[in-house]
């Protein structure tokens, strides 16, 4: 009698594992996976075998926003909020292999620290500040296999304690990842840390964290022998040679990233050694930098680090204002880090991009693929003139981002925009970003795009001489302008056809979210027609994706109605005249087969709910920020 295949224990998990659990999803700025278990959990209530071959499947990740004791659990495993009691999951812990409490946060009537979990093979530990120390000491010491830590400590903890706690993370051996937040690192016990794990580790993140010395020995009243620490300035350099062998002491020849930001502690060079360490380096993050610290970075990593191709500064969004001290001088030294030639992937913001900024990119015009720039330039129209040189002269590039915030008018003949006409330079673009493209006032955009404001008040004057005041010279004044200059408002927006689908429907709150201006998703519609490879285009919170095979596109599953009076752009039909009634726009050009409806525009709402009862498909309608569901009973 021969054996089923399915009885098999092995086959079983095989099938297993090609079982989808998760979903891709991006929202907002981030991407996330949503956890998607029915097939799962209908594959294990199959018979006894698939349930005890299967379940450890299942519980091989927890995210601790699931806990149901913390009530109002994260949305982070998708629009459902998950429900799971304590004694299931300290059931089922053995199973755990990775386990993320980085978005708990601390509840006053059952907290996560009161699990009693029996995790013993855990791969990945991600802890926040929130997490009761001790519970997460004993957490790492129970899992020697560990491969990812990342773990955020509460800045207002004793260093005694921090002392204490850290020394859990010297057993561990094979870790490949190291993050630790807001530490106050002993010195000796993290240089340790980083040679046990020497012969593994890829990469190393320390934000915010200080280091701690041994100041000396006292005796107590007791007699007993204390010793004291303290966190050492850069005004006893003197005091920390010990400490500057012991870091050289040591070689991670496997780490390709660091990311420091470290800037604020009492004595950065302890961390900043570590570059002398990293032959291999590939990546380099660093958070806000002085002058002087990146000019020395500089040249330790032109010389100890050859391979080095990625310079980025942290958080480039919240920073396009600038922290004090902030200088040009700062990103050109990050980027004379890398030889000539070799500089692949870019995220610098600075106060203005100058001539010689744009000679130091222009250095790497054969390598150069990624260039995020933060700008905050009063007088932007040179930064914007160099930066279409470095478009035509880096020609190489696939991923553009420019954060810049537009809070004034521009004055005389700046035209911050000329820069969209230098994408063509770059055949090979796949994604573009623009944040902060706002504009304070919509009336004057018109006249700095094409000309200056004195040419529009000479057409003014002139048009207005028949009939002074009257509405017919300003409807004639209209005319003139868009004749002259053409007219945006009446161009359709290419990013709601259907060769384009939106991602990500945010809400636009202006600078604070980086959002742009319709009109400014008008312009760059327009220049990046000629584009083959462009794939994504990011405003903002507003994200489109272009749809691969438009052939395969036969019914529109959306409308979408901005707020111009003149005009309703509607996907596959370009303009439709505004007299023409909304229910014969619908019908007409979607059938019967539209399955969402979305609005930019308030006036719509009661028209859009007049005419979609007779769409049988219809489940679901966004007006702005309001999205209305489908209830079947």
């Amino acid at each position: 009698m021969k054996t089923h295949p399915l009885s098999l224990g092995e086959i079983v998990l095989v099938i297993g594992q090609f079982i989808p659990l998760w979903e891709f999803v991006h929202s907002a700025d981030e991407d996330i996976w949503l956890f998607k278990p029915k097939d799962l959990l209908a594959a294990i209530s199959v018979n006894r075998l698939f349930r005890a071959t299967l379940t450890p499947l299942l519980w091989s990740v927890c995210v601790g926003s699931a806990f149901k004791s913390l009530g109002e659990a994260q949305l982070c495993l998708g629009p459902t909020i998950c429900d799971i009691p304590f004694d299931i999951v300290e059931k089922n812990s053995w199973a755990i292999r990775f386990l993320n409490l980085s978005r708990y946060s601390r509840r006053s009537d059952r907290r996560v620290d009161l699990l009693k979990l029996n995790c013993s093979r855990l791969q990945e530990l991600h802890l926040n500040a929130s997490v009761d120390c001790a519970w997460a000491t004993r957490l790492v010491q129970a899992n020697p296999e560990l491969r990812v830590l990342h773990w955020a400590q509460m800045s207002r903890i004793s260093i005694r304690s921090e002392i204490r706690e850290f020394a859990s993370v010297l057993s561990l051996r094979r870790l490949r990842y190291l993050g630790l937040h807001e530490w106050n690192l002993y010195t000796p016990h993290f240089y340790r840390v980083l040679a046990n794990n020497a012969e593994h580790l890829e990469e190393l993140r320390l934000t915010h964290c200080d280091s701690i010395v041994s100041k000396r020995l006292t005796r107590d009243e007791t007699g007993k022998v204390r010793r004291t620490f303290m966190i050492p300035t850069e005004t006893r350099v003197e005091e920390f040679e010990p400490m500057k062998k012991m870091c050289l002491s040591i070689r991670l020849g496997k780490v390709k990233t660091l990311h420091l930001d470290v800037e604020r502690s009492g004595f950065p060079l302890a961390f900043y050694w570590l570059i002398r360490v990293v032959p291999a380096l590939e990546t380099a993050l660093f958070g806000g930098l002085k002058e002087s610290t990146a000019k020395e970075l500089s040249l330790t990593l032109r010389k100890s680090c050859p391979r080095l191709r990625t310079v980025w500064q942290d958080n480039i969004r919240n920073r396009i204002i600038g922290p004090p001290g902030l200088s040009n001088d700062t990103a050109l030294h990050l980027v004379s880090a890398c030889t000539p030639g070799h500089l692949v992937h870019s995220s610098l913001h600075g106060w203005r991009i100058d001539h010689t900024y744009m000679e130091a990119l222009s250095v790497h015009r054969d390598s150069l693929e990624t260039l995020e720039l933060g700008i905050r330039d009063e007088d932007y129209q040179d930064s914007f003139d160099n930066l279409c040189t470095i478009l035509e002269r880096c020609s190489r590039l696939k991923h553009l981002a420019v954060y810049f915030p537009m809070h004034r008018r521009p004055s005389g003949r700046q035209n911050p925009f000329l820069f969209l006409n230098k994408l063509a330079t770059c055949p090979g673009l796949e994604s573009l970003a623009f944040h902060g493209f706002i504009f304070p006032d919509d009336d004057y955009f018109d006249d700095y795009v094409y000309e200056s404001d004195d040419d529009f008040r000479s057409e003014y004057d002139s048009g207005s001489d028949d009939d002074s005041g009257s509405d017919e010279g300003a409807w004639r004044v209209s005319c003139d302008r868009r004749r002259k200059f053409g007219d945006y408002e009446l161009k359709s927006n290419i990013f709601h056809t259907s060769g384009w689908r939106e991602l990500h429907l945010g809400i636009d709150d202006g600078f604070n979210r980086g959002g742009c201006s319709d009109r400014f998703e008008r312009l760059v519609g327009d220049a990046i027609g000629s584009l083959s490879s462009l794939k994504r285009v990011v405003f903002g919170c507003k994200s489109y994706v272009k749809v691969l095979s438009s052939s395969s596109v036969h019914r529109a599953n959306s409308i979408v109605l901005p707020t111009s009076k003149e005009i309703k752009v509607m996907p596959r039909t370009g303009a439709i005249d505004a007299d023409r009634d909304l229910d014969e726009v619908i019908h007409d050009d979607f059938g019967e087969d539209v399955e969402a409806v979305k609005s930019s525009n308030n006036k719509f709402r009661k028209m859009a709910f007049d005419v979609i009862g007779t769409l049988p498909a219809m489940n679901c309608i966004v007006l702005n920020s309001d999205m209305f569901e489908k209830v079947f009973l």
